[in-house]
């Protein structure tokens, strides 16, 4: 992805004081992670998102968006925000539920890049790449992605690097040992059967989104590229960023790419909430590692 300024995000006057000793470029970085911070309290009500700080887990200038839809009713009511052609597409799921999820997603993603671009979300017009990957009209060099499961939905934007998203939620009674002949390479699948069984499944879904993120950053359909790329599922979350291991030339950009998992999806369960109530997520951000396209 080529280089692009950031002077059109809005500015935080909080961060006019960062030392004179900071680089032009840290300064400039740290005004951004401000402006967002900031924006994040102005939509946090009515679009119910929140901001995750990157914590050294990902590039500040890699922005993560927690969305949760709880509210069925609230965000149906958001359905005005979108363009006839998105509400059209909204109306033709036929649970509200999913009528919900879509909307909440179109909505809050026009929002977050209107902020981007500093232009009215209304003005937005988006194109489809091969795989059905997004990009915008007025300007490609945004790059922007979108995961949803269960409740949640999770949003990542960049304006100096490519990036990807997931999050799914974790079905304890999946059978994921059928799938995983599909997913994983032989060093995933003993990493997740040398776990007790207990873990097992949750681990499947992380070597799960973690390649799903890679391919989505890589613009890739997942249907035939899953055992291109492999992940050590032996890392923990807390060692920091990981780069994946190539198995193909046909996902060789990945190895352009870092990926971090990420751990604080779920807020907290409700006060009398029912164990069996509670649903696990597992979810994970890539993001390449220079200023470069790798589309």
């Amino acid at each position: 992805m080529t280089p692009r300024s950031d002077s059109h995000a809005p500015t935080d006057p909080t961060q006019e004081t960062a030392s004179k000793t900071d680089t032009e470029a840290e300064a400039g970085a740290k005004a951004g992670v401000g402006a967002v911070a900031a924006f994040g309290a102005q939509i946090a009500a009515p679009l119910r998102a929140s901001f995750l700080p990157s914590l050294d887990r990902w590039p500040d200038d890699v922005r993560v968006w927690r969305l949760n839809r709880a509210d069925d009713l609230a965000w149906l009511a958001m359905r005005e925000t979108l363009t006839p052609t998105e509400q059209a597409r909204a109306a033709r799921f036929l649970r509200p539920a999913d009528q919900a999820r879509f909307i909440a997603t179109r909505a809050t993603l026009r929002a977050l890049l209107a902020i981007e671009c500093d232009v009215p979300p209304s003005t937005l017009r988006f194109h489809m790449g091969a795989h059905g990957r997004p990009s915008l009209a007025s300007d490609p060099t945004l790059s922007f992605n979108v995961s949803h499961s269960g409740t949640y939905a999770l949003i990542v934007i960049s304006a100096k690097r490519t990036v990807g998203i997931d999050v799914e939620s974790v079905d304890a009674g999946l059978d994921w040992q059928s799938l995983a002949r599909r997913v994983c390479t032989r060093d995933e699948w003993d990493a997740i059967a040398r776990l007790p069984a207990a873990r097992q499944t949750r681990q499947f879904f992380r070597c799960w989104t973690a390649k799903e993120a890679l391919l989505k950053a890589l613009g890739m359909g997942i249907g035939d590229a899953l055992q291109s790329v492999s992940v050590d599922l032996t890392r923990e979350t807390h060692a920091g960023e990981q780069q994946p291991t190539l198995h193909s030339d046909k996902a060789r950009a990945a190895s352009l790419l870092r990926f971090h998992w990420i751990d604080d999806i779920a807020t907290a369960a409700p006060a009398g909430a029912r164990a069996a109530d509670t649903v696990d997520y597992c979810a994970c951000v890539a993001f390449s590692t220079a200023f470069t396209d790798i589309l």
